[in-house]
Protein backbone atom coordinates (compact mmCIF):
# COMPACT_ATOMS: atom_id res chain seq x y z
CA UNK A 1 0.00 0.00 0.00
CA UNK A 2 2.68 2.05 0.89
CA UNK A 3 5.05 1.60 -2.25
CA UNK A 4 1.65 2.27 -4.21
CA UNK A 5 1.29 5.87 -2.53
CA UNK A 6 4.77 6.85 -2.86
CA UNK A 7 4.54 5.79 -6.61
CA UNK A 8 1.59 7.76 -7.04
CA UNK A 9 2.75 10.91 -5.79
CA UNK A 10 6.38 10.47 -7.69
CA UNK A 11 3.97 10.51 -10.62
CA UNK A 12 2.16 13.73 -9.38
CA UNK A 13 5.07 15.65 -8.54
CA UNK A 14 6.54 14.62 -12.21
CA UNK A 15 3.91 16.55 -13.73
CA UNK A 16 4.30 19.48 -11.56
CA UNK A 17 7.75 20.48 -13.12
CA UNK A 18 8.18 23.89 -14.73
CA UNK A 19 8.12 22.79 -18.39
CA UNK A 20 4.38 21.92 -17.29
CA UNK A 21 3.23 24.48 -15.16
CA UNK A 22 4.20 27.21 -17.27
CA UNK A 23 2.68 28.49 -19.69
CA UNK A 24 4.09 28.18 -23.82
CA UNK A 25 1.69 30.22 -25.86
CA UNK A 26 -0.19 33.12 -25.06
CA UNK A 27 -3.37 34.61 -26.92
CA UNK A 28 -3.09 38.23 -26.07
CA UNK A 29 -5.82 40.68 -27.25
CA UNK A 30 -7.12 43.82 -26.43
CA UNK A 31 -10.02 44.03 -23.86
CA UNK A 32 -10.59 47.93 -23.51
CA UNK A 33 -8.69 51.49 -23.26
CA UNK A 34 -8.19 54.86 -24.79
CA UNK A 35 -5.59 56.34 -27.23
CA UNK A 36 -2.99 58.59 -24.81
CA UNK A 37 -0.48 60.53 -24.97
CA UNK A 38 2.91 60.72 -22.87
CA UNK A 39 6.82 61.34 -23.32
CA UNK A 40 9.07 58.39 -22.81
CA UNK A 41 12.67 59.76 -22.46
CA UNK A 42 12.11 62.41 -23.61
CA UNK A 43 10.38 61.63 -27.04
CA UNK A 44 6.49 62.08 -27.46
CA UNK A 45 4.62 58.98 -27.21
CA UNK A 46 1.05 58.48 -29.17
CA UNK A 47 -0.32 54.70 -28.46
CA UNK A 48 -2.87 52.88 -27.15
CA UNK A 49 -3.14 52.40 -23.19
CA UNK A 50 -5.44 49.60 -21.58
CA UNK A 51 -6.25 46.48 -20.38
CA UNK A 52 -5.54 43.46 -22.34
CA UNK A 53 -6.66 40.11 -22.28
CA UNK A 54 -3.89 36.92 -22.16
CA UNK A 55 -5.51 33.31 -22.40
CA UNK A 56 -2.87 30.93 -21.95
CA UNK A 57 -2.66 27.24 -23.01
CA UNK A 58 -1.05 24.55 -20.81
CA UNK A 59 -2.20 25.17 -18.60
CA UNK A 60 -5.74 26.78 -19.45
CA UNK A 61 -6.24 30.20 -17.28
CA UNK A 62 -6.72 33.55 -18.09
CA UNK A 63 -5.72 36.62 -16.53
CA UNK A 64 -6.15 40.85 -17.38
CA UNK A 65 -2.47 42.01 -18.37
CA UNK A 66 -1.18 45.37 -18.73
CA UNK A 67 1.84 46.54 -20.61
CA UNK A 68 5.76 46.66 -18.36
CA UNK A 69 7.93 46.66 -22.25
CA UNK A 70 6.92 50.49 -23.47
CA UNK A 71 10.01 50.27 -25.99
CA UNK A 72 8.35 47.34 -27.08
CA UNK A 73 5.25 46.69 -30.11
CA UNK A 74 3.49 44.17 -30.69
CA UNK A 75 5.26 43.57 -33.99
CA UNK A 76 2.64 41.12 -35.47
CA UNK A 77 -0.44 42.90 -33.98
CA UNK A 78 -3.49 41.85 -31.39
CA UNK A 79 -5.38 38.80 -31.24
CA UNK A 80 -2.20 36.75 -32.39
CA UNK A 81 -0.50 33.86 -30.19
CA UNK A 82 2.85 34.37 -28.94
CA UNK A 83 5.85 32.34 -27.48
CA UNK A 84 6.11 32.50 -23.90
CA UNK A 85 9.72 31.89 -22.29
CA UNK A 86 9.17 29.50 -19.46
CA UNK A 87 8.98 30.04 -16.60
CA UNK A 88 7.31 33.33 -16.28
CA UNK A 89 10.21 35.98 -14.93
CA UNK A 90 9.12 36.62 -11.20
CA UNK A 91 7.62 40.50 -10.81
CA UNK A 92 10.34 41.50 -8.55
CA UNK A 93 13.36 40.25 -10.59
CA UNK A 94 12.05 41.27 -14.19
CA UNK A 95 14.35 44.20 -16.04
CA UNK A 96 13.41 45.16 -19.21
CA UNK A 97 16.66 45.67 -19.89
CA UNK A 98 16.73 49.09 -21.09
CA UNK A 99 18.57 51.09 -18.24
CA UNK A 100 15.24 53.10 -17.18
CA UNK A 101 13.43 50.82 -14.98
CA UNK A 102 12.89 52.36 -11.34
CA UNK A 103 14.49 49.78 -9.19
CA UNK A 104 12.16 47.60 -7.19
CA UNK A 105 9.61 48.89 -8.94
CA UNK A 106 8.12 45.79 -10.59
CA UNK A 107 6.39 45.18 -7.49
CA UNK A 108 4.64 48.72 -7.27
CA UNK A 109 3.32 48.09 -10.94
CA UNK A 110 1.86 44.46 -9.02
CA UNK A 111 0.19 46.31 -6.49
CA UNK A 112 -1.42 48.78 -8.68
CA UNK A 113 -2.92 45.77 -11.31
CA UNK A 114 -4.28 43.92 -8.13
CA UNK A 115 -5.76 47.19 -6.33
CA UNK A 116 -7.41 48.32 -9.54
CA UNK A 117 -7.56 44.98 -11.44
CA UNK A 118 -11.33 45.48 -11.27
CA UNK A 119 -11.65 48.32 -13.56
CA UNK A 120 -14.59 48.83 -15.71
CA UNK A 121 -14.35 51.26 -18.64
CA UNK A 122 -11.98 52.59 -21.03
CA UNK A 123 -10.64 55.59 -18.96
CA UNK A 124 -10.18 53.42 -16.06
CA UNK A 125 -8.14 51.33 -17.47
CA UNK A 126 -5.91 53.80 -20.03
CA UNK A 127 -4.94 55.15 -16.45
CA UNK A 128 -4.21 52.20 -14.66
CA UNK A 129 -1.90 51.39 -17.39
CA UNK A 130 -0.33 54.64 -17.07
CA UNK A 131 0.04 54.45 -13.43
CA UNK A 132 2.13 51.35 -14.33
CA UNK A 133 4.13 52.94 -16.75
CA UNK A 134 4.88 55.74 -13.97
CA UNK A 135 5.97 53.43 -11.45
CA UNK A 136 8.24 51.60 -13.24
CA UNK A 137 9.70 54.54 -15.61
CA UNK A 138 9.68 57.10 -12.71
CA UNK A 139 11.26 60.26 -14.70
CA UNK A 140 11.82 58.81 -18.16
CA UNK A 141 7.76 58.83 -18.16
CA UNK A 142 5.39 61.65 -18.14
CA UNK A 143 2.02 62.04 -18.82
CA UNK A 144 1.03 64.95 -21.14
CA UNK A 145 -2.74 65.98 -19.50
CA UNK A 146 -2.92 68.55 -21.77
CA UNK A 147 -3.92 66.71 -25.05
CA UNK A 148 -7.30 65.95 -25.47
CA UNK A 149 -7.08 61.98 -25.71
CA UNK A 150 -5.76 61.59 -22.56
CA UNK A 151 -7.75 63.77 -20.30
CA UNK A 152 -10.21 61.06 -19.38
CA UNK A 153 -7.63 58.36 -18.38
CA UNK A 154 -5.47 61.23 -16.40
CA UNK A 155 -7.63 61.83 -13.40
CA UNK A 156 -7.60 57.96 -12.77
CA UNK A 157 -3.98 58.07 -13.38
CA UNK A 158 -3.44 60.79 -11.01
CA UNK A 159 -5.70 58.84 -7.86
CA UNK A 160 -4.04 55.67 -8.26
CA UNK A 161 -0.45 56.76 -8.57
CA UNK A 162 -1.20 58.88 -5.04
CA UNK A 163 -2.92 55.53 -3.62
CA UNK A 164 0.32 53.67 -4.55
CA UNK A 165 2.30 56.67 -2.86
CA UNK A 166 0.29 55.59 0.41
CA UNK A 167 0.60 52.07 0.18
CA UNK A 168 2.60 50.13 2.62
CA UNK A 169 3.93 47.57 0.01
CA UNK A 170 5.66 45.85 2.49
CA UNK A 171 2.59 44.43 3.20
CA UNK A 172 1.53 43.52 0.00
CA UNK A 173 2.32 39.76 -1.33
CA UNK A 174 3.32 39.95 -5.09
CA UNK A 175 3.91 36.05 -5.56
CA UNK A 176 0.90 35.15 -7.71
CA UNK A 177 2.33 38.64 -10.10
CA UNK A 178 4.32 37.19 -12.69
CA UNK A 179 5.61 38.80 -16.09
CA UNK A 180 5.37 36.95 -19.68
CA UNK A 181 8.12 37.62 -21.76
CA UNK A 182 6.42 37.49 -24.98
CA UNK A 183 8.42 36.72 -28.50
CA UNK A 184 7.85 39.53 -30.80
CA UNK A 185 5.61 41.30 -28.57
CA UNK A 186 5.55 43.57 -25.16
CA UNK A 187 6.05 41.46 -22.30
CA UNK A 188 2.95 42.04 -20.21
CA UNK A 189 2.10 41.86 -16.12
CA UNK A 190 -0.38 38.49 -15.43
CA UNK A 191 -1.47 37.20 -12.21
CA UNK A 192 -1.64 33.59 -12.25
CA UNK A 193 -3.14 31.41 -9.82
CA UNK A 194 -0.63 28.54 -10.78
CA UNK A 195 1.00 27.13 -7.64
CA UNK A 196 4.75 27.17 -7.53
CA UNK A 197 6.14 23.71 -8.36
CA UNK A 198 8.35 23.75 -4.83
CA UNK A 199 4.87 24.67 -3.28
CA UNK A 200 3.59 21.48 -4.53
CA UNK A 201 6.56 19.45 -3.95
CA UNK A 202 6.15 20.77 -0.24
CA UNK A 203 2.92 19.51 -0.59
CA UNK A 204 3.78 15.78 -1.80
CA UNK A 205 6.55 15.57 0.47
CA UNK A 206 3.93 16.37 3.83
CA UNK A 207 1.88 13.72 2.18
CA UNK A 208 4.59 11.02 2.30
CA UNK A 209 5.64 12.00 5.55
CA UNK A 210 1.90 11.43 6.87
CA UNK A 211 2.07 7.83 4.86
CA UNK A 212 5.10 7.05 6.92
CA UNK A 213 3.56 8.28 10.22
CA UNK A 214 0.32 5.89 9.06
CA UNK A 215 2.73 2.75 8.19
CA UNK A 216 4.58 3.33 11.65
CA UNK A 217 1.34 3.27 13.78
CA UNK A 218 0.50 -0.09 11.82
CA UNK A 219 3.59 -1.95 12.62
Amino acid sequence: MIKKLILSLFLFTTFLLPTHVFATTVGISLDFGQNITAEFNGAKVNGWAGRMNADFNSPDFNSAAYCVDILHNFDRGYDVQYIVESPFTNVFDYDDKSNFYVSGSGKSAAWLMNEYIGVTDAAQAAGLQLAIWDALYGEYFTVLNSDLTTAAAYGFYKTYSFALGKADLDLFNAENFKVAVLEEGQDVLINTPVPEPATMLLFSIGLLGLAGIGRKKTI
